[in-house]
């Protein structure tokens, strides 16, 4: 929901194996930020806190749209990786009906490579091509790694000494930071993680259970 007007909305966790990562003071951060989430997290469901904020937030679609989609997602995750194909395919379907929102939520402990993946995502978004560089990450074999983003970046024309800069110096870890805080608020258990209106989905894996509840949330918005 977007906290501008909150009242205009009505894990399976299959990683691949932990891949080897240099240690920092943020990557390490993330490690402690994911071992409290394991000892507090939460089975209930839990609205989305906080509420989306289009200046803040990563958006697809039109802000007017009549149903949101959040999906917290970790660029590691062969289960994030498979949902992006049922993602665009009820994006597809709803067209300007729907929102897509995403947020960072990199299991590091378990994929270490997911954090610097994040970060480089994010990097990308600061210079307006977080979408494109997004897609290139889960579309990509080798997307996470340093040496993949990189190339990515060059591809997409980006400033690569800027966004060398702010990789190297992690400057965009508390944004990632920030994005899996709001996560284990809003009792996400696992990634992805789906919110409807701001309201977590127990999700199967399935397009149609996707469609079911954008359905119902539509129908309940008219």
């Amino acid at each position: 929901m977007f906290k501008t007007n909150p009242h205009s909305w009505s894990t399976r966790l299959r990683g691949r194996s932990p891949e080897s990562s240099p240690s920092s003071h943020a990557s390490d951060r993330m490690r402690e930020l994911n071992r409290d989430w394991r000892r507090h997290t939460s089975a209930r469901a839990n609205g989305l806190r906080p509420l989306v904020d289009p200046g803040r937030d990563h958006l697809r679609g039109r802000e007017e749209a009549k149903t949101m989609l959040v999906e917290y997602g970790d660029y590691a995750s062969e289960s994030c990786r498979t949902a992006v194909a049922q993602v665009r395919d009820v994006r597809q379907r709803f067209g300007d009906d729907l929102l897509f929102v995403f947020r960072n939520f990199p299991i590091a402990d378990a994929h270490p490579s997911a954090f610097a993946a994040a970060g480089a995502a994010e990097a990308a978004g600061a210079q307006g091509r977080f979408w494109e560089m997004h897609d290139r990450i889960y579309a990509s074999e080798f997307g996470i790694e340093p040496a993949a983003t990189r190339s990515f970046a060059q591809e997409l024309g980006l400033d690569i000494d800027r966004f060398d800069r702010e990789t190297s110096a992690e400057t965009h870890s508390g944004r990632v930071f920030e994005d899996f805080s709001s996560g284990v608020s809003s009792g996400v258990n696992g990634a992805p993680t789906f919110f409807v209106n701001g309201m977590r989905l127990d999700w199967d894996f399935q397009t149609s259970t996707l469609d079911d509840a954008l359905e119902a949330a539509m129908a309940a918005a008219a």
